[in-house]
């Protein structure tokens, strides 16, 4: 599986969102920041400025009831 596609299922995962890239790295499994950040963080980056970050939580909060 693709990095991105587990940020984004790690993401899906959590809530509420936003979430720290320490995070992140948490929810992959990583047992130090320092084993992973560095290719985690520009993805998040990427996945922000697409907007896939929001969609994500707009969706979560519609499962959760709170609009």
């Amino acid at each position: 599986m693709a990095i991105r596609d587990q940020i984004l299922a790690a993401l899906r995962s959590e809530w509420p969102l936003p979430v720290s890239t320490r995070r992140v790295c948490e929810l992959l499994g990583a047992r130090r920041y320092a084993e992973t950040g560095y290719r985690i963080y520009p993805q998040l980056c990427a996945l922000d400025r697409l907007g896939v970050v929001e969609r994500i939580r707009r969706g979560v909060r519609e499962r959760v009831g709170q609009v």
